[in-house]
């Protein structure tokens, strides 16, 4: 299973790796054009729009990078760590979670196109905005998916810290693009602050254990969720 592992998770390295590189080529020469040629990639029609692409490629690549650790950590703990361990229903599913995880990071991979585009949809949603919300809420397909196996408390941590992250984010776009307080721009920044907050908790307990504001979002919602 480790050397099957091993080559399977190399595909989620590629996709990262493209993401990354994708995102990277587009604002860079947005943010440092006396550096960088912008070439094909147009140029932002105001300095605003440069800022929002900078804070915009900060969360990609905080939330791509700690989904990439996040899978690594999980499949070395589930799949990994005891090759004596049974492979199959009702324990885990690796083909599943596998499945699951190259969804996921394809997603990941058409979010870092939308980096660079500032049209919106109704309400001031932007592109960017939304597949945000997809690739964060998709846990929450995963953790149904996966009922039954003994994989679920893992996934449903992840899932409920996403959910909590998308509703904080979206009351921030309520509260000041809805009733007009400020621009589309601007409630756009502010409703990456908690997306922000929530991945820098999840590296937290990553790599330093469980911590209250996680424990505290688990009580809410329950122990039987």
């Amino acid at each position: 299973m480790v050397k099957t592992h091993n080559h399977a998770f190399f595909v989620y390295g590629v996709i990262v790796g493209l993401a990354i590189r994708e995102a990277l080529t587009r604002v860079v020469p947005h943010v440092l054009p006396v550096i960088v040629d912008a070439g094909p990639n147009p140029a932002p029609d105001s300095r605003g729009q440069v800022i929002l692409e900078a804070a915009r490629l900060v969360i990609f690549l905080a939330v791509i990078i700690r989904f990439y650790l996040g899978a690594g950590g999980y499949f070395d703990k589930v799949y990994c760590s005891d090759p004596d361990a049974p492979q199959g229903p009702p324990h885990n599913n690796y083909g599943l979670d596998f499945l699951m995880g190259t969804i996921h990071f394809i997603i990941l991979f058409v979010w870092s196109e939308t980096i660079v585009v500032h049209n919106r949809f109704s309400h001031g949603m932007s592109g960017f905005l939304v597949l945000l919300c997809i690739a964060l809420l998709y846990d929450l397909v995963w953790w149904v998916m996966s009922l039954g196996y003994e994989t679920v408390p893992k996934i449903r941590r992840w899932a409920l810290l996403n959910l909590a992250s998308v509703v904080l984010g979206f009351l921030m776009i309520v509260i000041l693009n809805f009733w007009n307080i400020t621009s589309d721009k601007t409630a756009e920044a502010f409703a990456l602050l908690p997306i922000g907050f929530f991945t820098l908790v999840d590296f937290g307990e990553m790599f330093g254990g469980e911590n209250i504001i996680t424990r505290s979002i688990l009580k809410i919602f329950g122990p039987s969720v």
